[in-house]
């Protein structure tokens, strides 16, 4: 990765023509580096990620699963029950609001980590629009 075709090509060549490998080993040297490099790159700009969502992550799955099949409670107070039940008070905004947070992105994509279907967000996304 991030080297020339041509570079690599003629490199494989100098080893399978010529017996001579220091140009695949430059370039393999050289893309190691640049590898490396761009993974510390990376690496520094990761964020930590947020220990309430690590220490509550299943409650927090529980209660989205909940709240997109349950057609009857408000949101907001089956939310308020759940962190009444499993989460420290001093842990409960902030817990609150992540959970608000996944709700507001939720999406295809995201359906198979809460064991969702398509009909069931559809649902909660249009009660969710006739309720607003």
């Amino acid at each position: 990765m991030g080297v020339s075709r041509k570079v690599y090509t003629q490199a494989l060549l100098g080893v399978y023509e010529l017996n001579r490998v220091e140009l695949l080993r430059d370039v393999y040297v050289a893309a190691y580096g640049r590898s490396t490099s761009e993974y510390f790159t990376l690496k520094r700009d990761l964020v930590a990620p947020d220990p309430r969502r690590l220490t509550h992550r299943e409650l927090i799955r529980q209660t989205i699963i909940r709240i997109v099949r349950d057609e009857h409670q408000n949101p907001l107070d089956l939310i308020d029950e759940a962190l009444r039940e499993g989460v420290p008070e001093a842990d409960r905004s902030d817990t609150r609001s992540i959970i608000i947070r996944e709700l507001s992105v939720l999406h295809d994509g995201k359906l198979a980590r809460y064991g969702l279907t398509r009909s069931e967000l559809a649902a909660w996304q249009l009660r969710q629009r006739v309720s607003a």
